[in-house]
């Protein structure tokens, strides 16, 4: 996929994981939107970065507020509503 990892091919970090993973786990999370999306970063960063938005960020390269914000969500059981306002024409 030809993406430079996080945290730079011989970090400590990056050594636990197996590239083909890393780019699967990546390439399905850019398929999700939103809440969906959140729930799918939240089940990474259990699964990969003990529940750590930070340790996501780095392995992932994703942006930790929107891990925290999927892990809350996952937590509650509630989805949080987009501060996106509907445009009216």
């Amino acid at each position: 996929f030809g993406e430079r990892l996080p945290g730079g091919p011989r970090s400590p970090v990056m050594e636990r994981f197996d590239t083909n993973l890393l780019a699967a786990i990546r390439l399905a999370a850019k398929r999700f939107k939103g809440a969906a999306r959140r729930s799918w970063f939240a089940w990474a960063c259990k699964s990969y970065a003990s529940g750590s938005p930070r340790a996501a960020e780095t392995i992932f390269g994703w942006n930790r507020k929107a891990v925290a914000r999927g892990l809350s969500e996952l937590d509650s059981g509630t989805i949080g509503v987009s501060k996106k306002l509907p445009t009216t024409h």
